[in-house]
């Protein structure tokens, strides 16, 4: 059996389910945190120098031949930290620092999941906007996934030190100047382009973690499915839906060359389409490593 017959049988096995993601209002976004120095309800926050003894951030700013600034791999806190000369000792509590955020993450998504679907839903259309009507949409959606800033939270847990942190805000600061700069070129003197290019970004900037860390729960989930499906409390129109994917998960579908990408595929429409918002959110605790299922 193909993958697509497969879906297609899905597809009409969950039609009668009727089952759509639930959407959220508009949320207001989150203030920005205030930039080293502003004025704040207490007045002007203390301006932190490093020691002379801390090394600067290594720029995380690098242009192609054509003298365009190069897109990352990564966030930029993410480039920053991988090339500051950390001793090793800062690099293990970082990464425990870091494994910590994930699980943060994840819990938020999972608390969250009707924005995080909204925001995966918008991505496309954010990629392809150039109305501020879509982009607006999307900032509003994006706005209920804000988190503490990585760095705050590498310093919280003890990870860096706060003249570090000095130091590699100043890397981003750098990067985030080249990147505004880029956008004005982009935008070609038009407002209205650059508004719209900063929308996007902005959008991606927030959205990256959160998305990110659902493409991570779902690949969990493809690989505990059959017993995480024994756990849930399905309904009986879900249940011809449920059995196509049990068939095709024990079927030539799940010993093809790309098995792993296959089955992957099938249980995230399963998912999408067939279990309705608390369904998904117990399967997703149900495939977790540490997270038991809770009734519904």
């Amino acid at each position: 059996m193909t993958i697509q017959r497969v879906l297609l049988v899905l597809a009409a096995a969950c039609a009668a389910t009727s089952v759509h993601a639930q959407l959220i209002g508009p949320i207001p976004p989150k203030p920005d945190s205030p930039e080293p120095g502003a004025s704040g309800p207490l007045g002007p926050a203390p301006e932190v120098r490093p020691p002379d003894g801390e090394p600067r951030a290594p720029s995380i700013v690098e242009r192609g031949a054509d003298g365009r600034l190069k897109s990352l791999s990564t966030s930029p806190v993410e480039a920053a930290l991988a090339r500051y000369p950390f001793d090793a000792d800062h690099r293990s509590r970082i990464e425990a620092s870091r494994a910590a955020r994930r699980r943060d993450v994840d819990h938020l998504v999972v608390d969250k999941l009707d924005s995080v679907l909204e925001v995966q839903r918008l991505a496309p259309q954010v990629e392809a906007a150039s109305d501020f009507q879509t982009l607006f949409k999307a900032r509003d959606a994006v706005a209920a996934l804000r988190m503490e800033q990585p760095l705050d939270r590498l310093l919280r847990d003890g990870a860096i030190t706060l003249e570090q942190k000095v130091r590699i805000e100043e890397a981003l600061r750098e990067y985030d100047v080249a990147r505004k700069r880029q956008i004005e070129a982009d935008a070609k003197g038009d407002p209205t382009r650059a508004a719209v290019l900063n929308l996007r970004q902005t959008f991606d900037d927030v959205a990256r973690e959160p998305l990110a860390s659902l493409d991570r729960q779902l690949a969990t989930l493809s690989d505990h499915i059959e017993s995480v499906l024994d756990k849930l409390a399905l309904r009986d129109d879900q249940r011809k839906a449920t059995d196509a994917l049990r068939f095709a998960l024990r079927s030539g579908v799940s010993t093809s060359v790309h098995a792993k990408e296959m089955r992957r595929e099938l249980v995230k429409h399963y998912w999408l389409d067939v279990l309705d918002m608390e369904q998904k959110r117990q399967a997703l605790l149900a495939a977790g490593p540490d997270e038991p299922l809770k009734a519904p």
